[in-house]
């Protein structure tokens, strides 16, 4: 009986994701664009023959984007479980595709454990958040960087005591950094702070967190890596976007905007529903506190910049998540009885 239900239930969360999946991008794109609007700019873009090779070089960056993922994901999980890179690779679509319908993305951790035959699903959940955290360090950083350089050319520089302002601000970011990049790279220390802070509960949590200790700093070190050469890869699709959009922006000022747009969206926290209009909204604010007084900026560029920022979630998220429906019914969530796999 117990085997006819986990049958039942692995097979109704299956279908569950998979048409929440499908509503969702629907939604989005149904919504939030007007069809006449692209028809337009498809139009305008296909007598460009340079627009057609700025549009082969970004789709051929979204598997390279999914592959590194996929690499960082495998190097993680393999001290649990080991898997293949195809396997990695179904696990990405999925996590893409479970995440879209729950708040800050929560289901790529879920979408992606569930693709494991063996491994505890909540070991699994926090070795897969290490890899959250590198790239979480890598917005924060790049942002950061950013931050530091264009602040002095913005109008807060010119009040009184900006000096010190500036001095504070790079004194606080690199303190943001440098602790972040502490935490990381020892983990280790998270069994201790459990046991320092929630000593009833420590013996529990401690069967769990000894993950943290299976990678050594040059494990952590490859992941941050990784991390950063995706960082490189999507930064660099949206400036490719933007020029073919005709926003002629040098590529050094679209990174720093880009650095900050992505650190604004790191801790900006989200609900799937709103997030394609979080996405236009954050990129326009910042490309237009940047270039507003610049010759760069006109109403053609605002309108590039929210479409490229539509166009990249389309195709780096909303296309695998949908690709990735295909291997949700694979997923078996009910295993041995129970959804988590507790030993």
């Amino acid at each position: 009986m117990k085997a006819k239900v986990g049958k039942t239930t692995n097979i109704v969360l299956r279908i569950a994701i998979m048409l929440l999946t499908i509503a969702y991008v629907y939604k989005q794109i149904h919504h939030r664009l007007e069809w006449d609007q692209w028809k337009q700019v498809i139009d305008d873009l296909s007598q460009n023959r340079v627009s057609v090779w700025f549009a082969i070089a970004i789709i051929a960056l979204v598997p390279l984007n999914l592959f590194l993922e996929s690499v960082k994901w495998k190097r993680l999980i393999d001290r649990l479980e080991k898997v293949t890179y195809n396997r990695a690779f179904t696990a990405v679509l999925t996590g893409l595709s479970v995440s879209m319908f729950l708040p800050n993305r929560v289901g790529d951790y879920l979408g992606k454990v569930f693709v494991l035959n063996h491994a505890n699903r909540i070991e699994s959940i926090l070795v897969t958040i290490i890899g959250s955290i590198a790239q979480w360090i890598v917005f924060i950083a790049g942002g950061s960087l950013a931050l530091i350089i264009v602040f002095p050319s913005t109008a807060v520089f010119q009040q009184p005591n900006a000096l010190m302002y500036y001095i504070g601000l790079i004194i606080g970011l690199l303190l943001v950094v440098l602790l972040s990049l502490g935490v990381y790279f020892n983990l280790r220390v998270a069994q201790q702070l459990v046991t320092l802070l929630f000593p009833g509960l420590a013996p529990r949590f401690k069967r769990y967190i000894h993950v943290f200790s299976l990678y050594s700093g040059y494990d952590l070190l490859a992941i941050l890596c990784i991390s950063a050469m995706r960082y490189i890869v999507f930064t660099f699709q949206f400036f490719l976007m933007l020029r073919m959009l005709s926003f002629s922006i040098p590529y050094t000022q679209a990174i720093l905007a880009l650095a900050l747009m992505y650190m604004a969206l790191t801790l900006i926290p989200t609900i799937a529903l709103t997030e394609l209009g979080v996405r236009g909204s954050v990129s326009v604010g910042i490309f237009t506190m940047l270039f507003e007084h610049t010759d760069y900026w006109n109403e053609q560029s605002v309108m590039a910049v929210l479409l490229a920022s539509v166009i990249i979630w389309l195709i780096n998220v909303a296309v695998p998540a949908l690709t990735g429906v295909f291997f949700v019914y694979r997923l078996k969530f009910i295993r041995n009885g129970n959804l988590w796999n507790r030993k």
